[in-house]
């Protein structure tokens, strides 16, 4: 869904060297980065050569002040938002300097970056199948990076692959795409996960359990 979390509350705010139990805004000073850490987050993490989402957290006794959320990593299980305090003139407040822990902020994911992330990811997996059906049927996915401007996917081939081939994996692409075909997802256990005869891990690659497929 595309709904705001409310409610989460600071668990740990950590500054780069130590834990500590508040931040504090200083107006014309550079913001300094911190990492939060959150009771429950709707942000995704970067994961699978995803880039993470970006946001903010608002503090709901006063929705005037943020922490600008510009990166999620996943640490020890974990999702640590980092970003910077700031300051929204468009809300009003009581001028609070502080975000300490124990705070309850709500979660304000950027969804419309998220959806250009989302489309890129889904057509590394349609080159995927592409790439299966017009080059190879053993090309196998090295990797992949996914921002919410491009994507690159990468793939093994013991040569360059012929301009015809790529025309033809273009083909395929743009055929899918125009289909509009509907995106099923689901957390499942991993176990179960590698039962899927039609999945495909990338080597190498860890996941986790249970795994969203």
């Amino acid at each position: 869904g595309h709904e705001d979390v409310t409610g989460a509350t600071v668990q740990a705010i950590f500054d780069g060297e130590n834990f500590v139990d508040h931040i504090e805004l200083t107006e014309g000073a550079e913001a300094k980065q911190y990492g939060i850490v959150l009771d429950k987050s709707n942000f995704y993490y970067e994961s699978g050569g995803q880039l993470a989402d970006s946001g903010v957290l608002s503090l709901e006794s006063d929705p005037s002040l943020e922490f600008v959320v510009d990166d999620c990593q996943s640490s020890k299980g974990f999702i640590v938002h980092a970003g910077v305090l700031d300051r929204n003139a468009d809300e009003e407040g009581s001028g609070t300097t502080q975000l300490k822990v124990g705070d309850k902020v709500t979660c304000k994911v950027n969804y419309d970056r998220r959806g250009d992330l989302a489309k890129n990811h889904t057509c590394t997996h349609l080159l995927n199948f592409a790439l299966r059906k017009a080059v190879a049927a053993n090309v196998d996915q090295k990797g992949s990076l996914v921002t919410d401007r491009r994507l690159r996917f990468d793939f093994n081939s013991p040569k360059a692959v012929p301009l015809d081939q790529l025309v033809n994996v273009e083909t395929i692409v743009r055929k899918q795409i125009r289909e509009s075909l509907p995106v099923h997802t689901k957390v499942v256990p991993l176990a179960d996960a590698q039962r899927i005869s039609s999945l495909r891990a990338v080597f190498g690659e860890t996941y986790p359990d249970p795994v969203r497929v």
